[in-house]
Parts: structure tokens; sequence; C-alpha cells
């Protein structure tokens, strides 16, 4: 690669936006070459960093629940399952005021709990309640606390009602804390021929990594997931049609690590979770350019 230090600087200050509320996103491209910072990364550096996501999984009937364009999701959903409050339990991070999904499930006859402590969250509470769901005003976090005003650990730069961060004091609750609260049905594997369905679905803008483990071993049959990779250590690209996509940690020089140290190993956690569960679907956000933000669908391994 030429050095050419107006060049990067510009592409350094380049900065892109979600349409719609989906995913702000401030690209700061890492700075590399023999004269840049001093510092040189090859590409077979990045080319190791590199990990593929396959489709592994299958699914025989995909079904969208709520609208594809306004906060929707979709089941692996047996063929002539009938679901009740009884065996089908829905779990749902991150409502906001736009739940389709969440309303979708309740018709379909599954027992909905939803969890946002964010103020568009609690001024979704009677409406939420109104519809059939059971609304939660707390979130989800790595630990169980409740944070003060501005205090919450946000790992994303998050969508519009987050960059105000939190005016009032929210709590937060690990995933085995909110099983434990909602009462959880042992996974059985609808696809192996289980009579109980147990989805989590969470979209909570960055906080997922931090209970990515807490995942592992939890009790669930389906995981809709929405991954927010940091834009400036990783690069998300599709492989083939449909057949998964590869995340790409970026090069970085000494400098750039020593001003802005990544947080987590996010291709170590994920890691955790696909020894355990297959991947069936995945869709990009047609709004991030960036490619940083991916939604995953997961179904947990017979056994696992």
């Amino acid at each position: 690669m030429k050095d050419n230090k107006g060049t990067a600087l510009a592409a350094n200050r380049r900065v892109m936006m979600g349409v719609g509320g989906a995913c702000l996103l401030l690209l700061l491209y890492p700075l590399w070459g023999s004269n840049v910072y001093g510092g040189r990364n090859s590409i077979n550096d990045q080319l190791q960093s590199n990990l593929f996501v396959e489709n592994s999984g299958t699914c025989d009937n995909e079904v969208m629940f709520g609208l594809e364009e306004d906060a929707g999701w979709w089941l692996c959903w047996p063929k002539e399952y009938k679901a009740s409050k009884r065996d089908c339990k829905i779990l749902s991070w991150g409502i906001q005021d736009h739940f389709s999904f969440d309303e979708a499930v309740v018709k379909a006859g599954c027992d909905v709990h939803g969890f946002d402590p964010s103020p568009l969250g609690l001024s979704s509470h009677k409406r939420y309640t109104e519809m059939g769901g059971m609304y939660h005003p707390y979130g989800l976090g790595g630990i169980d606390k409740t944070y003060g005003p501005g205090q919450v650990p946000f790992n994303w730069p998050g969508i519009k009602y987050l960059q105000a961060r939190n005016s009032e004091p929210w709590t937060l609750k690990s995933v085995v804390s909110t099983l434990q609260d909602v009462g959880h049905m042992p996974a059985s594997t609808i696809s192996t021929g289980g009579k109980s369905l147990m989805v989590l679905k969470i979209d909570v803008e960055g906080t997922e990594w931090d209970v990515l483990d807490q995942l592992v071993d939890a009790h669930w049959d389906q995981l809709l997931l929405e991954l927010h990779f940091p834009p400036t250590e990783y690069h998300l690209s599709e492989v083939g049609h449909k057949k998964g996509f590869v995340v790409t940690r970026l090069p970085q020089s000494g400098l750039y690590n020593a001003m802005f140290p990544p947080q987590k190993d996010y291709i170590a956690l994920w890691q955790q979770i696909m020894r355990v569960a297959d991947m069936w679907k995945y869709s990009f956000n047609l709004n991030d350019r960036a490619r940083a933000c991916v939604e995953v669908y997961l179904t947990r391994k017979a056994g696992l």
C-alpha cells in the first residue's frame, strides 16, 4: 500500500449514519503504513483474524412474525404447531415503542415478556400490557445492578434514544436472573419433536456482548440476536449467496490501539455460542452501509 497520509486522514473522517434509527456509526478507519504513526500491518495479519460464520442450520418453515420493515423477526415455526402460554414462552429484550414481533407472537398464543428501561420502552408499558404481553421495566446486563442517571455502561454508540443515555435510574439484570423472574421452561428443541418452545429475542444495542457467555448455559430453543460490531475494529462481509458472513478484525496501528483499546474479543465470544447453536438465517440492515450490525437466527443443537 502506498503511504498517503492525506488520503488516510480523509478516510478517517468519514461518517456513516443509519437511516430510520437503526445504527449510528462513526467510522474511524484505522491508519496503517510505514509513515503513518510508524506502524505497518500486513494483509496476512488481517486475514488471520477472520471468522467465517456459516449458515449451518436449516429451517423447514420460516415465518415472519410482525412487520419485517418495523421490528419484525423470523421464527422457525414447526408446521401445525399450536402454541399456548403453557408451552411457548418468548422473552423480548429491547422493545422501544414498536413491537410488532411481540404482538404477533401473543396472537399466536405464546406467553410473551418484554424488557426495556428506556424512556421509549416505558412509554409503551400500557400498550404492551393491553395487547397481552407482560412488560418488565428493566433491561439486560452482565450483572444485576441499578445504575444512576448517565451511568449505564453503553458498549455501542447506539441509536438516538441511547445517545442521551439514561436520564433516570435504570435497572439491568442478567439472563439468569431474568429467567428466574419469568419462570423458564426446560429447553427441548422443538425441531426434534419437543413440545415446548423457548425463544430469546435480544436487540440491545451492544449489551449482547456482556451476556453471550450466559447464553451458552441458558435454556432456549431459538435465539434471535442483533449483533453490533464496533466499526473501528471489525468489518462484516457476505460470502456467496446467503451461505454466511465473514467477521474481519481490522488491522490497527500501535498508537491506534493505545488510543482506542479493544474492549472485548468479539470473535472469541461468538465462537462460544456457535459451539452450542446452528445459524439458519441472517440479515444485514440495509441502511447500515458500514456493515457493522447483523441479525442472526439460531437454534440450539440437540442435546446441548
